[in-house]
């Protein structure tokens, strides 16, 4: 069986996802002859909600890790930095309004060990602000300053499920949407 690891995955403005991975393979010699083959795949189906739904749960986490969040756009006082993330408060918070998610880059040889995130925001004069975040690291350690790496951690689990279901498996805009627990 083939291990996937997801590369690069980013929404087109068609809608659609074009998406780079490694595949570790066997090869005609068998165990003894793995490799990693790099592959990219353009689909041409609409991508589902869930997959969309999954990216856009990034998105505080783009505005947080990018530091364009100031103290007029700080975490309510009163709640619980992980509560606000989890729980969609942010969803409800205008200063969010006009951004989304497009891609992610993985960065890692063998293993997903830190992400890039790429959106965009919308601004009042219908002008587009591109935003790139810094490498915002997977590892579970205290040692992580990244303070929500591990929230992160298992939303990016959930997003990258999502895009190799996409991709693998054809999982479409008409199947069952919101088929997964969503973290």
């Amino acid at each position: 069986m083939a291990q996937t690891r997801i590369i690069s995955a980013h929404i087109t403005k068609k809608n659609t996802l074009k998406a780079k991975y490694t595949q570790k393979e066997v090869g005609k010699g068998g165990l003894d002859t793995l490799y990693d083959t790099e592959q990219t795949k353009k689909t041409t189906q609409e991508i589902h909600r869930d997959l969309d739904y999954a990216y856009q749960k990034m998105v505080p986490h783009l505005m947080f890790s990018t530091q364009l969040i100031d103290k007029s756009v700080a975490i309510p006082a009163d709640m619980e930095p992980e509560n606000y993330f989890n729980d969609f408060f942010w969803e409800d918070d205008k200063r969010f309004d006009g951004i989304h998610i497009t891609g992610i880059k993985t960065f890692g040889k063998h293993a997903v060990e830190g992400i890039y995130l790429y959106g965009y925001k919308m601004t009042e004069f219908d002008d587009v602000v591109e935003l790139k975040s810094p490498l915002i690291s997977l590892d579970r350690s205290p040692a992580n300053t990244y303070p929500l790496h591990v929230l992160f951690g298992a939303q990016m689990e959930t997003l990258l499920t999502e895009i190799e279901l996409y991709i693998f498996e054809g999982k479409s805009v008409n199947d069952n949407q919101l088929s997964l627990e969503l973290k």
